[in-house]
């Protein structure tokens, strides 16, 4: 599968590199800084290394609604099915995963 890679030029968002291959995603995982949050179970980031590559042959387009991220003070709730379904399945952690989640990378320290 093949990813195109771009740069990003904003002032608001961290340059961060975007892979053509996925082979590619797979090796700056194993060897970035935080290399353990990759492998962690049950994370979007593992479920991202580790799934199976697959053609895309019909797209269908994504109907969302804007999402204000201007309000720092809150977390940016989406308002739209799409983001929400997102959402839920990968970003909201249960109490379990929060705890595995900090004792996994308490030990973890970066200058960044």
């Amino acid at each position: 599968m093949m990813i195109i890679q771009l740069k990003i030029k904003c002032d608001s968002i961290p340059n961060r590199p975007q892979f053509l291959y996925h082979s590619d995603l797979v090796d700056f995982a194993a060897k970035c800084s935080v290399s353990a949050l990759w492998r962690c179970d049950s994370s979007m980031l593992k479920k991202v290394v580790t799934a199976p590559e697959r053609k895309q042959t019909v797209r269908h387009p994504l109907q969302h609604s804007f999402h204000d991220l201007s309000d720092t003070t809150k977390p940016c709730i989406p308002t739209c099915t799409p983001c929400t379904i997102f959402m839920q399945k990968y970003v909201l952690l249960k109490k379990e995963q929060v705890k595995l989640l900090e004792e996994q990378t308490k030990e973890q320290n970066s200058t960044l």
